[in-house]
């Protein structure tokens, strides 16, 4: 099967299209992964961070974008590795010392700063996106509910889940983004919800 290829402003099109926006996140995974990978694990990530950072900033990028917050001011490449890299400071505030936490901080200061870590902030605060996990299933509930709500780990989460392996579970955590990513770009009613849900934090 041939890969799509999308320059910028034809990939900020595919996101906006309902049909299109599975294709889009493909071509995001093929052409980005790799270097944002690489990122987290210069940045005192492991693996597994990146891979759950990826996920996050992909699903955070294609809200922003149906939101009008992404302005085009950086590429879609530049903004990617910015919202990874704030994600992550995010999260390193769980797993670090404080000073560590302070010297990745100042790292990741630069370009789009206030309009990611502004969008971050209101995301993790909000709890009206779990009437939208809602409908991707009970099993996708709970896996996205333990991970982004209760901050667990995929190894603490497959302990209470009847996954085989941490691989697995990250695959089904996968196609649930996925689910969710479509459901946005298939609703005009759920993407109101999470505009609505967000308002405040703007």
């Amino acid at each position: 099967m041939k890969k799509q290829k999308y320059n910028d402003k034809e990939l900020l099109e595919a996101i906006k299209s309902p049909g299109q926006i599975d294709k889009a996140l493909d071509f995001m995974y093929q052409n980005y992964h790799d270097g944002l990978v690489k990122l987290v694990l210069s940045k005192s990530g492991n693996r597994e961070d990146a891979e759950d950072m990826i996920q996050e900033a992909f699903i955070v990028f294609i809200e922003m974008v149906h939101q009008g917050k992404y302005q085009g001011k950086a590429s879609i490449k530049s903004f990617l590795y910015t919202l990874v890299r704030n994600l992550w400071v995010s999260a390193i505030r769980k797993k670090v010392s404080d000073n560590v936490r302070h010297q990745v901080f100042e790292e990741a200061k630069g370009e789009s700063e206030e309009d990611i870590t502004s969008h971050i902030q209101y995301r993790e605060g909000q709890q009206m996106i779990i009437k939208l996990l809602e409908t991707t299933g009970e099993q996708c509930l709970k896996i996205l509910k333990l991970f982004y709500y209760e901050g667990l780990s995929m190894k603490e989460i497959r302990v209470q889940t009847d996954y085989e392996n941490e691989q697995t579970l990250r695959n089904k955590k996968y196609k649930c983004l996925k689910s969710l990513i479509e459901k946005v770009g298939n609703s005009p009613e759920v993407y109101q919800n999470i505009k609505s849900a967000l308002q405040y934090g703007k």
